[in-house]
């Protein structure tokens, strides 16, 4: 009786950063293998197919190292079907994808006596992780708990925060100070208690002002978890820290719950209201003026069945004074882009419109879905050109390999997560993304930082 033992294969799987090695054996058999009596028996197998666990885009591959006094026949099986052509001592799947985490490999050897079946190898597949442009934000963004949220950052690189159990807007510098608001105001708090929460954002404007939006979100029932705008309030605050109204729902002819602030054409306030989902542009003394409608059905005439939490609204300037808009409730979704005069045009960032969306330089960046659901971010140039630069793929699930390294561990895995609230232009051209809030499974999502690879 005798064995063969070749040199091991070794199965990369990579993409980038992530190189998990796995080896499995091989041999093309001959000699030994019979019992005392000198009969043929069926093959030994001395070295069963073992579990591999690596990463998208690489390759996998499984063997076997078997004794036999005859020469032997190999069939790979796939979760139990035979994989056509697959009849040699080793299995290489060649690209392996999300798809194929958990499924099992095993080899039916036999010889003129008879074939017996391997142990069953599994394979897993786990998140790639892109250390060249993805990493867990530090410092002041790390350190912000689930009641503090990132709502803007400064031009100098300083941070606005929401601390949700004071209902106020607060600054930190770069050092992860509490600095004044503006001024000698050192905080700012909204004059609305009965609502659910607050839609806020925070503009530099080119006059030297901060301008804080307030769009007022409010539950249409005790039991109801479908929001609606409820009015709301711009603020100017100068660099004193003197505090005036621009625009109160309270008073004014036209109410709108007014989502998020731009600077647009012609130094305008530009927001989106909430309800019906309609662009109005804001002189910095007050006047309102509606720019066109952009849903074709208001969401507030939806059935309250149809609409889904609170929709997805989006709203940013390039530097060029383009404006990007887009709206995703998961039933009625647009992307538009209009120009300095208001023009609207039609764009895409893919089969899905937009969640979010940051503005660098003339360079826009949608967080959205792709045809398959999951997360990914698009890069749209001012030239049109759209591509995406990551995201896409599964995330693990509970119980699996590395499915807390995105809590504890850095940088962000290519999955992207779902629950992503937060996604805006940082200093450095950089794009925050995240959020430290709770999120239905239990886990929180911390602050990433995306810096976008060079434009090919």
């Amino acid at each position: 009786m005798s064995s063969q033992q070749p040199s091991a294969l070794e199965a990369s799987f990579s993409r980038r950063t992530l190189s998990i090695t796995a080896v499995a054996w091989a041999v093309s058999a001959c000699g030994g293998g019979t019992d005392s009596s000198g009969a043929t028996t069926v093959p030994r197998i001395t070295s069963q197919p073992a579990d591999i666990s690596g990463s998208v885009g690489g390759s996998a591959t499984f063997g076997v190292i078997v004794e036999s006094s005859e020469p032997v026949t190999y069939q790979w099986l796939r979760d139990g079907v035979a994989i056509a052509g697959a009849r040699s001592a080793q299995y290489t799947l060649p690209s392996v994808s999300e798809a194929d985490s958990g499924s099992s490999f095993a080899v039916l050897v036999g010889n003129s006596a008879g074939q017996v079946e391997s142990r069953k190898a599994r394979l897993s597949v786990l998140p790639n992780v892109d250390t060249g442009n993805i990493a867990l934000a530090t410092g002041l963004l790390a350190a912000l708990g689930p009641d503090q949220w990132f709502v803007a950052s400064s031009k100098s690189g300083d941070v606005f925060v929401w601390e949700r159990d004071s209902s106020r807007l607060v600054r930190y510098d770069g050092a992860g100070n509490k600095v004044p608001f503006a001024g000698s105001l050192q905080s700012f708090a909204h004059e609305r208690r009965d609502v659910w929460l607050p839609s806020i954002g925070v503009l530099e404007h080119s006059d030297g002002n901060l301008y804080v939006s307030f769009a007022y979100l409010k539950r249409e029932s005790p039991v109801s978890f479908n929001l609606r705008g409820d009015g709301g309030h711009v603020y100017r605050i100068t660099a004193d820290g003197t505090v005036s109204v621009v625009y109160s729902s309270d008073f004014a002819s036209t109410k709108i719950s007014p989502y998020k602030l731009i600077e647009g054409p012609g130094s305008q306030l530009y927001t989106v209201h909430v309800n019906t989902v309609a662009l109005y542009k804001l002189t910095t003394a007050g006047t309102l003026t509606k720019v066109q409608d952009l849903a074709v059905k208001p969401i507030v005439e939806q059935p309250v069945s149809e609409l889904r939490y609170a929709p997805y609204i989006s709203l940013v300037v390039t530097q060029d004074l383009t404006v990007y808009v887009s709206f995703n409730d998961g039933i009625g979704n647009f992307d538009l882009r209009l120009d300095a005069g208001g023009s609207a045009t039609t764009i895409s960032y893919g089969p899905k419109a937009a969640k979010r969306l940051a503005a660098v330089g003339n360079t826009v960046y949608a967080y959205t879905d792709n045809a398959a659901g999951i997360p990914i971010v698009v890069r749209r140039t001012a030239d049109g050109k759209t591509d995406v630069i990551t995201g896409g793929s599964l995330p693990p699930r509970p119980g699996q390999a590395q499915f807390d390294i995105h809590v504890s561990l850095g940088p962000l895995p290519r999955w992207i997560p779902p629950f992503t609230q937060t996604f805006s232009a940082a200093p450095g051209g950089r794009i925050l993304m995240g959020g430290n809030h709770e999120v239905s499974n239990g886990y929180r999502i911390p602050y990433y930082l995306l810096t976008p690879p060079p434009v090919v």
